[in-house]
């Protein structure tokens, strides 16, 4: 009856069905996500981060955790269903998709720290600790689409000689790291709700072989000391996106002093040439068509950008 009374609904599903094996597969296993567009609101413009994130924080108040993460899933499968339909329906362009797919994430990832911090102050009493989450990637870059996930760094600032005021008393370090460990498992574990995200963490330093959390002193040590040209290069897309603010500008500082000076040209040759070779040996083009990894498509262009942009540090101040 719905669609009966409402052609061009009909019309719309149809696009989505025939358009969008995702939104199709969405629409089969949230068949209430289709009423979301009877409300006038639907095609409004999706909010700025700041808003969204106020937003998700009046959802979530006084809830209990597990509520509220299911809260969270919600809003986040609502809000990419209506930022993708708006593109689908050209209300939009895909450039505003991509900025609203991103402001989502930013909004899910700061409400779930706060549910993540609330609880471990719950467990081990309050510390003495700054904490950031760093977004790399296409997260980094505000260029998020639907089936991306989130390459995410989790940096702290604290005294190690620390500990927690709670009965039970963790040294700063252990505290972040059950912290960051809590953090990345409630964003990336399926409940009855679904995932959030699926969560990728091997940019951080020593990459899977190295702490969850990662303090900025050993940062900015590794950085300096020890990091490949192109961890380096993955910083040219970082930002900060949730946690203490004057961590955050820490952190933002230490970036601007890494990628914003000029790396010779030699060293990041061989190590573009040594990385495409690498790829090209993992992720073999399905056909010529396949733009991203062809050679000369999308994957070599995003990698000259970026030596580009380690070349030729000093001509930028941000």
């Amino acid at each position: 009856s719905l669609l009966d009374y409402n052609p061009q609904l009909t019309s719309l599903l149809c696009d989505m069905l025939v358009l969008s094996p995702q939104i199709c597969d969405r629409l089969r296993r949230y068949p209430a996500l289709f009423d979301l567009l009877l409300y006038r609101a639907f095609f409004a413009p999706i909010e700025e981060p700041d808003s969204l994130k106020k937003l998700f924080h009046e959802k979530i108040a006084k809830l209990s955790v597990e509520l509220a993460l299911d809260q969270i899933k919600i809003l986040v499968r609502e809000l990419k269903f209506r930022a993708q339909v708006q593109t689908l329906s050209f209300a939009t362009g895909t450039d505003q998709l991509e900025a609203s797919l991103t402001a989502i994430a930013e909004a899910a990832i700061d409400s779930v720290l706060i549910l993540a911090r609330s609880d471990m102050v719950r467990r081990y009493g309050e510390i003495d600790a700054e904490i950031s989450i760093v977004a790399l990637g296409r997260l980094g870059v505000k260029q998020l689409t639907a089936g991306s996930d989130l390459d995410l760094l989790i940096i702290y600032d604290a005294d190690p000689d620390v500990f927690s005021k709670g009965q039970s008393k963790l040294p700063a370090a252990s505290y972040v790291l059950r912290l960051a460990q809590t953090l990345v498992s409630w964003i990336s574990t399926p409940t009855a709700e679904g995932t959030l995200y699926d969560v990728d963490l091997r940019l951080r330093p020593e990459g899977q072989a190295g702490a969850v959390a990662t303090s900025i002193n050993r940062l900015a040590t590794y950085f300096d000391r020890d990091a490949w040209i192109w961890e380096k290069q993955a910083l040219t897309k970082a930002r900060p996106i949730a946690g203490d603010t004057g961590l955050s500008d820490k952190i933002q500082k230490l970036i601007n002093s890494i990628v914003n000076h000029n790396h010779p040209k030699d060293c990041l040759v061989t190590a573009i040439s040594d990385m495409r070779q690498r790829i090209q040996k993992q992720k073999k083009p399905a056909s010529q068509w396949h733009l991203r990894q062809i050679v000369g498509g999308l994957t070599d262009i995003d990698l000259l950008i970026q030596a580009w942009r380690l070349q030729y540090g000093t001509l930028f101040s941000g």
